[in-house]
């Protein structure tokens, strides 16, 4: 399958541009020829790498030559026969292997801008790197793009990107985001010209790319459908560590009331005047934070946004509703015979489940009490958790810090609810590590609380098969 060749360079350990390996998976063609975590892949065929993008295309030949350099520096030259489709194996700790492309805008709403000071160097990075985009779904501006790397998404098909746009307005958009923002809509023609797929994003700021603005907005993406294939539109985040930050405005729940029939009514007119379906979408924040029950399953389509948390909550309690009891819930017991005593039935002790999550989706978890109860078996609560890391107005489960849901099951423990199961939702850790926004990791908050933290998937499914797990 492969062989290797190494060829010392150097006694002692060297940094070296390229893909470093993390992971190598069992009995693949990595491991076959001895690659390691560790190891840093510098070249395939001579072509040195610069992301995963460049590395999922070079392997993708029966022949290939790897240049490898261990952690010692010794250089491995390792030639593989493969089939075309076989990959390799090999996980890396980051998707770009060269310098990150960093934000260059000066947007008046950036909530890297509002990160409490003296945290982990990552919280502060601005990422604008149009290969996390393709890969990882992270927006983008595209405000920062070369003509090279046009032409590298264009001869590489990197498609969908994901975009921020915000305004279609160049005034706006440069009040907004700072010099160099204009022209978003020719980028945007340009791309979608070229058959690249693109969905886009608007963070909405009130007072500013609202109202007429935000129809303009619509309207001009709508007009480049199925192109640009679907638009989110998102309430602008604020927390309160704003010091010395342009004035914004938070989107309010009249605010949020006044967007989605906004929003409703530009849908109807996008489907009717121009056949454009499936299109446009207010983020799950904005029904919560109106009050107002999320959209039916169809409306979402194929769900093009859910990673910018729209119809999330939809297929959270679709997950619920579907939910079927597990077998034997609450059964009775019997008590054995003893002294000419008849059997009596007894109920099972029921398990007690506290569930952890922000404000904003704390009513909606806790009108599903009844629901999770009678699918599981288990006695369940929730714990919802004000954000003091970021301050109260920020309201959502994923910018949670172990901090506050230290100091919120503490409270409990205080009023003499002692959960025997607390469940963290993972949007609240870090991918990866498993930390918490102030480096807390889910261990230090069982320490200090005495309660059995467990750390589960966020989806509606994955709670409920938890739930039943715990009670037996």
């Amino acid at each position: 399958m492969g062989t290797g060749s190494g060829h010392t360079s150097s006694p002692t350990a060297v940094k070296v541009a390229g893909g470093e390996i993390t992971a190598v998976e069992p009995g693949s063609i990595g491991a076959q020829v001895g690659l390691e975590p560790g190891d840093v892949l510098v070249s395939v065929d001579g072509r040195k790498l610069r992301d995963l993008i460049d590395y999922r295309y070079a392997v993708a030949a029966e022949e290939i030559q790897l240049k490898v350099v261990k952690p010692s520096g010794e250089e491995w030259v390792v030639d593989i026969e493969k089939d075309c489709d076989d990959g390799l194996g090999l996980s890396f700790g980051s998707a770009v292997f060269d310098r990150l492309a960093v934000c260059r805008n000066r947007c008046r709403f950036c909530f890297v801008d509002q990160m409490p000071k003296g945290r982990r160097p990552s919280l502060y990075i601005k990422d604008d790197d149009f290969r996390l985009s393709f890969l990882q779904g992270a927006y983008v501006t595209m405000t920062n793009l070369s003509a090279a790397d046009l032409r590298r998404i264009t001869e590489y098909r990197l498609s969908p990107l994901y975009v921020s746009v915000h305004a279609t307005s160049d005034q706006v958009r440069t009040f907004m985001m700072g010099w160099g923002a204009a022209g978003v809509m020719d980028r945007l023609r340009q791309l979608t010209g070229a058959g690249i797929t693109v969905h886009g994003q608007v963070v909405l700021c009130p007072g500013i790319n609202d109202g007429a603005v935000l129809d303009q907005t619509v309207r001009d993406l709508g007009g480049l459908w199925p192109g640009v294939a679907s638009l989110a539109v998102v309430p602008v985040g604020l927390t309160g560590h704003r010091s010395d930050l342009p004035a914004v405005s938070p989107v309010d729940r009249e605010k949020a009331r006044e967007v989605l029939s906004q929003l409703e009514g530009l849908r109807d007119e996008l489907g009717r005047d121009h056949g454009v379906a499936d299109f446009l979408y207010a983020s799950d924040e904005f029904y919560l934070k109106a009050g107002k029950s999320v959209p039916g399953r169809r409306f979402y389509g194929d769900f093009p946004q859910l990673a910018n948390g729209v119809g999330l909550v939809r297929l959270f309690l679709d997950d619920v509703a579907r939910a079927r009891p597990a077998a034997g819930a609450l059964p009775a017991e019997k008590v054995p015979e003893r002294s000419g005593v008849q059997p009596r039935a007894v109920a099972r002790r029921r398990p007690q489940v506290a569930l952890v999550t922000g404000t904003l989706f704390a009513p909606v978890l806790a009108g599903l009490i009844p629901r999770l109860e009678k699918v599981s078996g288990a006695q369940v609560s929730v714990v919802p958790v004000e954000n003091q890391f970021l301050g109260p107005s920020v309201t959502v489960a994923g910018l949670l810090s172990g901090e506050d849901i230290r100091r919120a099951l503490e409270a409990q423990v205080g009023a003499g609810r002692r959960p025997e199961h607390v469940f963290l939702p993972s949007v609240t850790v870090r991918e990866g590590d498993g930390v918490f926004l102030d480096d807390l990791s889910p261990e230090d908050v069982a320490v200090a609380t005495g309660l059995a933290v467990e750390v589960v998937p966020a989806d509606g499914r994955s709670l409920v098969s938890k739930l039943k797990e715990v009670a037996g």
